[in-house]
């Protein structure tokens, strides 16, 4: 039997959906690693001489490429952040 033309662009689609959902998937992963792997060296760096906020900061923007919570606690941060450079120019 000879496959339609209609079934050979189903099986198509079917490809790019399941290689799409596969990239999706590992590209959450790979995120999710980086981005707990550079607050733990944030972390680290709280008790060691280095900018220990500024990566935890960065580890949270990885994670913020993923994760709603982490967009969130990144808009806080920011407002935070901008509250206090107005207080300082303030002064």
């Amino acid at each position: 039997m000879i496959p339609t033309a209609q079934q050979t662009m189903h099986k198509r689609r079917f490809g790019l959906h399941k290689l799409r959902s596969l990239w999706r998937g590992t590209r959450r992963i790979v995120i999710t690693i980086v981005g707990i792997t550079v607050i733990t060296i944030g972390v680290c760096l709280l008790v060691l001489p280095g900018p220990g906020l500024l990566v935890i900061f960065g580890g949270v923007a990885v994670l913020a490429l993923e994760f709603a919570w982490a967009r969130r606690i990144l808009h806080r941060c920011r407002q935070v952040g901008a509250a206090i450079v107005r207080k300082k120019e303030a002064k």
